[in-house]
């Protein structure tokens, strides 16, 4: 983004030697496990308002996980993507600050486990994190998965730049793990 790339580049990672979440914390990412990848966005929203990307992001990741495994994760408050206690994603949105064409330049930033083994996270982790092949017990394609995310964050963010905020935290209340 700092280049000039615009709003909708994706970059899509195999792995990540240095991948990060909220606060600073680690995320661990195997290389062939997992989706990892930043998105450039560009929002209208004020200034007060951009952490709901973060929220909306979070109810389309969950969606496209439903659609394309037929499981239905929650969303621990605020960007960690569950089945039960056990975290399998998560969600980091960075402002950029302002856009040349007004509203902010924002990184959305997701990180799935879709195939990790136990035994790939660090100890600290294995008892906390898991995968979609953890979960399931089953191997899904991260090509489908990356797809129906991006299909589904197309349409959240854009009804979220439209004013449907209240409607896309009707449903995120309904995957609210802490609720």
């Amino acid at each position: 983004a700092g280049d000039g790339a615009a709003p909708g580049t994706v970059v899509l990672a195999e792995n990540q030697t240095a991948g990060r979440g909220r606060l600073g914390k680690q995320w661990n990412s195997p290389p062939g496990k997992g989706l990892y990848f930043s998105m450039i966005i560009h929002s209208s929203l004020p200034l007060s308002q951009l952490a709901r990307t973060t929220l909306a992001a979070g109810l389309a990741v969950c969606r496209a996980i439903e659609q394309t495994t037929g499981e239905r994760p929650g969303i621990k408050w605020p960007n960690d993507l569950v089945f039960g206690p056990r975290k399998f994603g998560g969600i980091l949105a960075e402002n950029l600050g302002k856009h040349e064409q007004g509203g902010s330049l924002v990184i959305l930033g997701i990180g799935l486990n879709v195939s990790t083994a136990r035994k790939e996270f660090p100890a600290d982790l294995q008892e906390r994190a898991t995968s979609l092949f953890l979960h399931t017990g089953k191997d899904f394609s991260r090509g489908e998965i990356f797809t129906a995310v991006l299909n589904n964050l197309d349409t959240v963010l854009e009804k979220l730049e439209q004013g449907g905020f209240e409607e896309i935290l009707a449903s995120w209340r309904k995957r609210d793990a802490t609720a």
